[in-house]
This record gives structure tokens, sequence and C-alpha cells, in this order.
């Protein structure tokens, strides 16, 4: 027996080292791991006594599920989460409240309501980038709008449309190809004009027409009157001008201006509010021009208050006021 343990000791040394290192390997790893779960503060999966873990989420720079101490507070795991981003509301989260292990903490975004008081709807058709219906604040000019949709496509021809306009609510917006101008162009150099259309209209915007289209055109190329609309302002046969504003009132509001028409008939003022092109192209100084420019006026910001407001119409000045003021009332 002595001679078989002295004849392969050095075998059973070489198995009993190997056995040696394999252990001291499992220790060495054991005690990394120990060292991993000592040190991390996020993204485990267990937890050691006095630690719980806790899934926070939302507006933190950094979501995820933290260790943190038994006794912390919601405030120690915003913390540990690297904080609130700028859009983080805690109005209804009381950030004093103390942690439990498996709790789930929601940081909310604060949520702006836009007043859609203060913007306008337009509809951008044709050669742009991303066509579709925008919202826009008051104020807001057509080349806001072209930039909001995405800017104009390579083909798109702007030499016809006045960028700095100003859109108002369900405006439609058109940008031609340069060969649709090019075809116009070809036709007559002056054989289309632009066009607004408002009120009691199924699409009301602007408008690319013919100089020879009337207001019955426009009315039929922008879809029709609405089921409300009164056509007794309008002279339907009426030829268009380049610039023009056709405004189809509503029922109420022509029967308004009927009572009014009545009351001025009855002073014998022509009311600037409610007169036709026809009324106020008599005044004294006014003609077709400034007659046009006043029911423009009016389209876009509504009835004047005082019939001074009239020289806040372009072209109006106080020379023009002091001829037509004993002829004008509101």
């Amino acid at each position: 027996m002595l001679t078989f343990i002295k004849r392969f000791s050095g075998f059973f040394l070489l198995i009993g080292g190997i056995v040696g290192l394999i252990v001291v390997n499992i220790v060495s790893n054991n005690n990394e791991k120990n060292e991993v779960v000592e040190n991390t503060t996020s993204l485990i999966s267990s937890t050691n006594d006095g630690y719980v873990l806790v899934d926070i989420k939302g507006a933190v720079v950094r979501p995820g599920v933290y260790r943190v101490s038994v006794g912390s507070r919601i405030q120690d795991v915003i913390n540990a989460a690297d904080g609130l981003l700028e859009k983080a509301d805690l109005s209804a989260i009381n950030a004093s409240v103390i942690v439990v292990d498996e709790m789930v903490i929601i940081i909310p975004e604060v949520q702006q309501e836009d007043n859609l008081d203060h913007f306008v709807c337009v509809d951008i058709k044709g050669q742009i980038a991303k066509p579709g219906i925008y919202w826009l604040p008051v104020g807001s000019r057509i080349g806001d709008a072209l930039v909001l949709a995405g800017g104009l496509t390579i083909n798109a021809d702007v030499m016809t449309i006045n960028q700095a306009q100003i859109v108002s609510d369900e405006m439609v917006i058109y940008i031609p190809s340069r060969m649709e101008t090019s075809q116009m162009t070809t036709t007559s150099v002056l054989s289309y004009c632009y066009v607004q259309i408002t009120g009691e209209i199924i699409r009301p915007g602007l408008y690319y027409v013919k100089i020879s289209s009337t207001i019955r055109d426009v009315i039929n190329l922008a879809g029709g009157l609405s089921i409300d609309a009164s056509t007794s302002n309008l002279e339907l046969a009426e030829v268009i001008t380049a610039g023009m504003t056709i405004n189809v009132l509503s029922k109420a509001e022509a029967q308004t201006i009927q009572n009014d028409n009545i009351n001025q008939n009855a002073t014998g003022l022509i009311n600037i509010n409610t007169a036709t092109l026809q009324e106020l192209d008599s005044l004294y100084g006014i003609g077709s021009v400034l007659a046009q420019a006043i029911i423009d006026f009016r389209a876009e910001y509504g009835y004047f208050a005082s019939i001074e407001d009239i020289m806040l119409v372009s072209g109006i000045k106080q020379s023009v006021y002091e001829k037509i003021k004993d002829d004008i009332t509101v």
C-alpha cells in the first residue's frame, strides 16, 4: 500500500491542485458578484437586507429600476435617477412619501393645453413637402404656413403668391407647379388671379381662378354654399377682380343687414359695416378700389366700431375721411 501511494503521489498532488484552483475560482467569482451587488444602484434583480427595489418611470433623466435603502423617499429615488426633466410635473406627487419594495413611481409631464382661440386652421395643398391641415397662431403669414408644412417642393412656383399675407381660419393655400403657372401664362399673362372666399361656404380659402370667372364660379369651386348661407348681398353674375374677397353671409347676418339698410334709408347715411360695393363706391372720393378695400377689411377684421375706424383701411386718410364723415354711419 505504501509503495502504491509513493508511486502515484505525484498524480494525487496534481488532482488536489486542480480541485484547489477550482474552489478558489468559485469563491473569487462569488466575492466579485457580491461586490457588484453592493456597489450598483440600478438595474438589479434582487435585494439584500436593508434595501428595496423601486421602478421609476416618466419625466426623469434615467428611468429604470433602482435599489435604495429602506426608508428612502420618492425624492431620493428621483435623485438616484439623475433628477427630473424640465417638463416634469410634481404637482400631484408627494415626494416625501417613503418607498416600498416593488413600488412603481410615474412622474408625469406638464400638460399644455393650447387655446384654440389664439390659433387658425389652414389647408395647404399643391407643391409642398407635407400637404395637409395645420394650426398656426393668429397673425401668422402664408410664409409661416409653408415652413410648417416642410417647405416647397423643387417644382413649386410662388411667384404669384404673397407669402406676407396673413392667414385666416379655414383658409386654403394652393401652391401651383411651374408647369401649371407656365400653362396659365401661355394662355394669357394676366388671365388668372387670386380670390379669397369666406363665410358660409363649404371650403373657404384662397383660390387661383380665371379673371373672367364670376362670383358663382368661385362659389362652385369652393364646394358650394353651406345650408345656412344667404346670397342676398352678392351679385352672383359679377365678374371677379384680382385680390377680391367674397364674403358669403349667413341668413341671420343677411337679415341684420336688411334691417340696418332700412334704418340707413331712413337716415340717408351709408352704413360702412353693411354697405355693398356700389353703395361705398358712391361716397365722394372713395371709388371702386377703396370700396373693395373696405369690404376686404370687414371680411378680415369684422365690423368697424366707429366711423373713424374707416381710416384703418389702407388708402383712406384723414382728408378722405373729412369728405365722407357726414355721409356714413355704423
